[in-house]
């Protein structure tokens, strides 16, 4: 059936874009839950939404630098025909800057750059689409519609160019200014040669995290991709049932596992072959490293500078031929108060610690959250949901962390969700997600820990 329905449901999505392709690409970023199949196709909407033919995209180019004064002829001396990326809002295409604006101001990102370009009809499809979103949930989840709200206020931020340039070089900045300076790199925006439907910013070459993974298990298994897949799917539904354990230092329990799911005798002398057992050690080390630095530095972001991408989705983080992850897309930048980042460290310290339910609920109530009996079971529960994982729900018997979270809200429903708590969730939400796709059950509250101890400790003095 999922193979019937996925490229039906993926049409679906494509028809309508708009708010789909978001909640689409969401979807594709949770294999603890979602069907494969639709991870699979979903996955082509991070970046891969038919796109709009490239002589409107010029046009759109010309009409958005003639409001800066500005002509085609003056800033580009070439634009490639096939877009390097398409989804819900815009597509990018790899360009070439004339020598004068490749060298011109503070701008330092080279002359090759990527060009983001509005469709001209996104706004008004996202508008219907919250209408119609918003209306079925204040019907059938009215709990959800502090959520649904400011998912609606953070997107709609999307559609002027000019804000995610400042917050690119906002967190470009702060990077560089971090211990993460020579692990991450995140594109400098060309600030001016920006407008509100065109985003002109440095060009980051490599690929997709997940891609990436996927890619050298393939090799370690001598290019058997369908043989990776397989294992892939398998891990996904072992790591996050919490049947099995992280990948450990040595990468050793990925090796059994890979024979376990694979059998003995799958490939004859398969393993063998001393060559690949050390492959897939250094894969299962390499995939371990990168999301824990990925945590770190959004741990960092969000903590410690309190701007962060509340959109970490699987299309959003690359891992760079130079070796370091590229973090792009911008679009949906979150900025947090120093009083709102001081409550969000004190719940992850207190979950982190593994701490009473009461030290717990008590964080909670301080950030804002409010429940209909105020029990500290509840909000504890809606903590660890919110800031940590989804292993508990698992355990339970939950197939999925909105069937648990569900439950909860049966026996003591959420009343109140600061707004500030709603992307913050939602981070935490889409890096779990990411942790699946690279084989490892994580818990954001364990690797954010030590920024919330230097934010606690700072606030203190």
């Amino acid at each position: 059936l999922h193979n019937q329905h996925s490229p039906e449901s993926l049409q679906f999505i494509l028809d309508f874009r708009g708010l789909f392709v978001k909640i689409g690409q969401v979807l594709s970023s949770r294999a603890d839950f979602v069907p494969r199949q639709y991870i699979d196709k979903f996955a082509t909407l991070h970046d891969n939404v038919p796109a709009t033919p490239t002589a409107e995209i010029r046009c759109i180019i010309s009409d958005s630098l003639a409001t800066i004064g500005l002509s085609f002829d003056d800033v580009f001396e070439s634009l490639e025909h096939e877009p390097i990326g398409t989804a819900s809002i815009g597509q990018v295409h790899e360009a070439r800057l004339t020598e004068r604006y490749a060298t011109t101001g503070k701008y330092a990102g080279g002359g090759t750059v990527a060009v983001k370009v509005m469709r001209p009809d996104s706004k008004v499809r996202f508008i219907a689409d919250f209408r119609l979103f918003k209306t079925l949930v204040r019907i059938t989840l009215p709990s959800w519609s502090s959520f649904i709200e400011e998912l609606e206020r953070r997107v709609m931020n999307e559609f002027d160019y000019r804000d995610e340039a400042v917050a690119l070089n906002d967190v470009r900045d702060n990077i560089f200014n971090s211990r993460y300076k020579r692990r991450i790199k995140v594109p400098e925006a060309h600030i001016e040669l920006c407008t509100r439907n065109l985003l002109v910013m440095e060009l980051l070459n490599g690929k997709k995290i997940a891609d990436s993974f996927e890619d050298k298990l393939s090799v370690a298994l001598d290019g058997n991709r369908e043989q990776a897949r397989q294992v892939l799917k398998a891990k996904q539904r072992s790591v996050l049932s919490g049947e099995q354990s992280n990948v450990d230092d040595h990468g050793a329990s990925f090796y059994g596992d890979i024979k376990t799911i694979i059998g003995e005798n799958a490939r004859k002398g398969l393993f063998d072959e001393i060559g690949t057992i050390f492959r897939l050690m250094l894969l299962s080390r390499q995939a371990k490293s990168m999301l824990d630095l990925l945590l770190d530095v959004s741990g960092h972001q969000m903590l410690m500078d309190g701007v962060f991408n509340s959109d970490p989705h699987p299309g959003n983080v690359l891992e760079l031929f130079d070796g370091r992850l590229g973090l792009i897309d911008y679009g949906q930048v979150q900025r947090l108060k120093e009083d709102d980042r001081i409550a969000l460290a004190n719940i992850v310290f207190h979950i982190g610690n593994g701490n009473s339910d009461e030290k717990i609920a008590s964080a909670m109530r301080e950030f804002g959250f409010r429940t209909k009996l105020d029990t500290n079971e509840a909000l504890a529960k809606f903590g660890a949901i919110f800031f940590d994982s989804d292993a508990e729900g698992f355990k339970l018997g939950f197939s999925s962390p909105q069937l648990y979270f569900e439950s909860i809200m049966k026996r003591d429903p959420l009343v109140v969700v600061p707004d500030a708590a709603v992307m913050a969730a939602r981070c935490s939400f889409l890096l779990r997600g990411l942790g699946s796709l690279l084989q490892q059950q994580i818990r954001t509250s364990e690797r954010w820990q030590s920024h919330a101890q230097v934010v606690l400790k700072s606030s203190a003095q």
